[in-house]
């Protein structure tokens, strides 16, 4: 599962510069969405489209403090990594359980 707040086009670019195409069976983007990262919206569309998957299995992968803000609220685990410009410090601080 891909879940962005960028928009399907974007989205559908962003899988082919990471050669990641292959490997997505389901998104979410912008459109799946009333409002962006820091809200929970995107998440919740997330879950809804894995089905048999509830939020309290998913584990989520961010780089932004907007992603673990999101993912908390809608009751997904957090694992922040240190690609968006985001200190371990403020990672920890939106709740991630794991930072690398």
């Amino acid at each position: 599962m891909l879940a962005s707040s960028s928009n399907a086009e974007e989205v559908e670019s962003y899988k082919k510069i990471a050669r990641i195409e292959d490997l997505v069976e389901e998104q979410t983007s912008t459109d799946d969405a009333k409002k962006s990262k820091p809200y929970l919206d995107i998440f919740q569309s997330a879950i809804k489209k894995l089905k048999g998957v509830n939020a309290e299995e998913a584990i989520i992968i961010g780089d932004i403090a907007y992603d673990a803000e999101a993912a908390s609220k809608a009751g997904v685990r957090v694992i922040g990594i240190l690609s968006g410009g985001w200190t371990r410090a403020e990672l920890i601080n939106t709740s991630c359980v794991k930072v690398c």
